[in-house]
């Protein structure tokens, strides 16, 4: 539970960072792919799913918050990012 917990945190730290992926999870916690589906499973729920939630609640709150309404819809974190990682992001 610590260990999911954990990683949970990082996620939320690191959301709208477009290297957010299952390798740099991986990496970063030293745990192997099949172990982080593990985790996640034993929540009835994958990585990609679990990160997609998070990502589409984040632009929902973007884009329903009164006080962000003078702000452009272009300026609302994706839920899939695209662009480039920081290199402080990149995979150990």
């Amino acid at each position: 539970a610590a260990r999911l917990a954990a990683i949970k945190s990082d996620i939320e730290t690191h959301l709208t960072e477009p290297c957010l992926s299952v390798e740099w999870i991986t990496s970063r916690h030293r745990i192997s792919e099949r172990y982080l589906r593990a985790l996640f499973a034993g929540e009835e729920t994958s990585f990609r799913d679990y990160v997609t939630a998070r990502r589409l609640l984040l632009a929902y709150r973007e884009l329903t918050d009164p006080a962000a309404s003078h702000r452009p819809c272009s300026s609302v974190p994706s839920p899939q990012p695209r662009a480039t990682c920081a290199p402080s992001l990149q995979p150990a």
